[in-house]
C-alpha cells in the first residue's frame, strides 16, 4: 500500500485463501456451513504470522509505523471471540492494533445488522484495529449501511479504477473521495496498473493506493529485497 501524498510504502497486505479439499483454496465469504471454527482458527495464524512478521519490520529505522493489512470474511465475524483472540496476538506479539487493519468484504454491510457481527466490529474498533471495507462498489450494499459501520478506510474496486480516467467508472472514483471525506474515512484505490490511474486517484486525493503499478504480490522475503531493508 503506498501512501498517495509523498508515494512513500506504508503497509504490507497479507491475502487469505483457507485450506480446501485436495489442498485447494477457498475464498472468504464461501466457506461450507459448520466450518466457522476452522476458518476463525485458519484466520487466526494468518493475524499471528502477520503480527510476528509486522513487528520484525517495525524494528527496523523508520518502520515504527508500517501496518499490515489481512482479509476477514464476513460470517468469521459471526464468532463472539475472535475479538478477544486478535487482542490476545497483538498483546503477546508486542504489535500495537492500530497497525493492524482489517479488511471486510462489501458484503459485511448486508450482514452488518447481526447483532453477534455489529459487536464484533465494535469490540475490533475499540481495542484501537483500523477497519477497512473492501471491494467497495462490486455488492448490494445501501449507503445507509454504509454511514452506520465504523469503517477507517474505504476500497474503491479495481473495477471502478480500471475505467479511470476517461471511462464510465470514473465519476463513481471520484465521488467516493468526497463520500469517504465526509464519512472521516480514508479512500484508497485498489488495481492501479497505470500512470494515468495513479495520476487520477492524486487528482482527487486519495490517501492510499494498491496496484501492479508500485509491485506484484510477492513473499515477505522478496518484499524484503524489493524495499532495501536489510534483516541480518
Amino acid at each position: 500500500t503506498v501512501e498517495r501524498q509523498d508515494e512513500s510504502l506504508v503497509a504490507d497486505r497479507r491475502g487469505l485463501a483457507q485450506p480446501g479439499p485436495a489442498g485447494g483454496g477457498t475464498r472468504p465469504g464461501n466457506e461450507r456451513p459448520g466450518s466457522l471454527e476452522i476458518t476463525t482458527s485458519f484466520l487466526t495464524n494468518v493475524v499471528e504470522e502477520a503480527c510476528r512478521q509486522l513487528q520484525l519490520w517495525q524494528k527496523l529505522p523508520g518502520n515504527e509505523a508500517f501496518w499490515m493489512a489481512v482479509n476477514v470474511a464476513p460470517a468469521q465475524l459471526r464468532n463472539p471471540n475472535l475479538a478477544d483472540r486478535f487482542i490476545a496476538i497483538t498483546q503477546a506479539t508486542g504489535v500495537s492494533p492500530a497497525c493492524v487493519t482489517l479488511e471486510i468484504t462489501e458484503s459485511a454491510l448486508e450482514h452488518g445488522r447481526e447483532e453477534g457481527i455489529s459487536h464484533e466490529l465494535d469490540q475490533l474498533r475499540a481495542a484501537g484495529f483500523l477497519l477497512a471495507l473492501d471491494d467497495y462498489g462490486t455488492g448490494y450494499s445501501s449507503l445507509a449501511r454504509l454511514i452506520e459501520m465504523p469503517f477507517n478506510i474505504i476500497k474503491i474496486d479495481r473495477g471502478f479504477v480500471a475505467q479511470t480516467p476517461d471511462g464510465r467508472g470514473a465519476g463513481v472514483v471520484s465521488s467516493l473521495s468526497l463520500l469517504s471525506s465526509h464519512l472521516h474515512a480514508l479512500a484508497l484505490g485498489e488495481g492501479v496498473e497505470k500512470p494515468a490511474q495513479e495520476a487520477f486517484l492524486r487528482h482527487y486525493k486519495y490517501r492510499y493506493a494498491q496496484g501492479f503499478h508500485y509491485a506484484k504480490p510477492m513473499a515477505p522475503a522478496d518484499f524484503e529485497t524489493w524495499v532495501g531493508w536489510s534483516m541480518g
